[in-house]
C-alpha cells in the first residue's frame, strides 16, 4: 500500500486518495485551498518535504491509526478512463521530453525498433 499517497484531513474527517495522471496536482491544491491553506508559494504540489507542512499523509500515522481512519472517516478519490489516462501520461512523460524520462523514451524506441512477429519474423509496428 502506497501510504503516502492519502491525504487526511481530521478536522474534516476524509482521506483522500492521490492518483498521477487523474488531475491529482489540481485536486490537491484544492482541498488544500478549501481547507484554508496558503499555497500559492508552493512550487510543486509533489514535493512531499513542501506539502507535509500543508497536509497529514497516511504514511506518517501508525498502522494502527491507519485502519482507524479507514473505518471512520470518508474516503474519495478521482479515477479517469484508462485509455485517456495512458495517453496523456505518453503526451506528459515521453512526447514533450522532460530529461527525466531520457532513458525510458530510449527504451521505448528500442523495443519498438526490434519488435519482431514471433509468426511471421516480420518486424511489428506500434
Amino acid at each position: 500500500m502506497l501510504w503516502d499517497r492519502f491525504y487526511v484531513d481530521e478536522k474534516h474527517q476524509y482521506v483522500y486518495c492521490s492518483l498521477p495522471k487523474v488531475a491529482c496536482s489540481s485536486w490537491t491544491r484544492t482541498l488544500l485551498k478549501l481547507n484554508g491553506k496558503e499555497v500559492g508559494n508552493l512550487r510543486s504540489i509533489h514535493n512531499r518535504q513542501m506539502t507535509d507542512r500543508f497536509v497529514k499523509r497516511a504514511v506518517h500515522y501508525s498502522p494502527a491509526r491507519r485502519q482507524v481512519l479507514l473505518n471512520n472517516y470518508y474516503k474519495f478519490v478521482f479515477v479517469r478512463e484508462p485509455l485517456e489516462r495512458l495517453v496523456s501520461a505518453y503526451r506528459d512523460k515521453i512526447f514533450h521530453k522532460p530529461p527525466e524520462f531520457t532513458n525510458v523514451r530510449r527504451e521505448i524506441m528500442q523495443r519498438r525498433s526490434s519488435s519482431k512477429n514471433v509468426h511471421t519474423g516480420e518486424t511489428v509496428r506500434l
